[in-house]
């Protein structure tokens, strides 16, 4: 993964070789999110998911996981998502804690997704995610402007 070099551009990706099982659910979602998944088991064609279609949880979990990444190593990090830590040479890493459960996934009109902290909704990413094969990689196209805490999601 690559991209052009400045702060605050988030940076984020996720490869998921297998589909998960729809109860792995209650480990990434929150109640509140529930409502996006597809009332289908996986596994799913290889493509791009149609929009307006339900996410399965692996298209989740992915999406998150992407947002997870970027967020935590850039400006956009919020204080739940790492602590800066020392590296060598001076530089700083930021260490993820919480869980997924502390970002909130909703679709957006174009067919992607958005992730934002649920502590900070200002705080948000846009992933898109793609099927590979019976698996997903879902990569954060970057911040999501224009989304304030009330802009709603689902």
């Amino acid at each position: 993964m690559a991209r052009a070099a400045g702060p605050g551009l988030p940076l984020g990706c996720d490869l998921e070789l297998r589909p998960l099982p729809r109860a792995a659910a209650r480990l990434v979602l929150r109640e509140d999110e529930e409502g996006l998944l597809v009332d289908r088991d996986e596994p799913f064609h290889a493509g791009s998911r149609p929009t307006g279609a339900g996410w399965t949880v692996t298209e989740l979990f992915s999406a998150k996981e992407a947002a997870w990444k970027a967020l935590a190593g850039t400006g956009l990090g919020p204080p739940c998502l790492g602590e800066a830590g020392e590296e060598p040479q001076g530089l700083r890493r930021a260490r993820p804690t919480g869980s997924l459960r502390d970002l909130r996934v909703g679709p957006t009109e174009d067919g992607l997704c958005v992730v934002r902290l649920r502590a900070d909704p200002a705080r948000a990413v846009r992933v898109r995610v793609v099927r590979v094969g019976t698996g997903v990689f879902g990569y954060v196209l970057g911040p999501s402007p224009g989304l304030g805490p009330s802009a709603a999601l689902i």
